[in-house]
């Protein structure tokens, strides 16, 4: 088995589409999915898509990888000007890699393959 690694997102929306962007989350990664939070300010939400807490190469943390995956080719597909939300895939673990963002809103390199541990 190999080393925990916590993988997550994190998505910040306007509030007008938050609800719509939740609920593809949930459809994808289920309890995984945190509660929306409202920003004090500003109008927009987020939420996080919590790491599922398996191994790498371990069955949950495929799964999980999986449906993290589909959501975020979810939110690649909708992004214009109307509807825009903004997202990070991040990892963090206690193996001495430090944190690594793996993909984000931003990205523009589509062909680059992700970082293996």
């Amino acid at each position: 088995m190999g080393h925990i690694r916590h993988t997550a997102i994190v998505v910040t929306t306007l509030l007008r589409d938050v609800e719509i962007v939740h609920a593809k989350a949930v459809e994808y990664c289920g309890d995984l999915v945190s509660p929306i939070v409202h920003h004090r300010i500003n109008g927009d939400s987020s939420f996080f898509i919590a790491p599922d807490g398996g191994a790498l190469g371990g069955e949950h943390y495929d799964l999980a990888s999986t449906q993290r995956m589909a959501f975020i080719d979810y939110l690649q597909s909708v992004q214009c000007e109307e509807f825009y939300p903004q997202w990070i895939e991040l990892d963090y673990g206690h193996d001495g890699k430090g944190a690594i963002i793996y993909q984000s809103t931003w990205d523009t390199n589509e062909d680059e393959d992700e970082e293996e541990f």
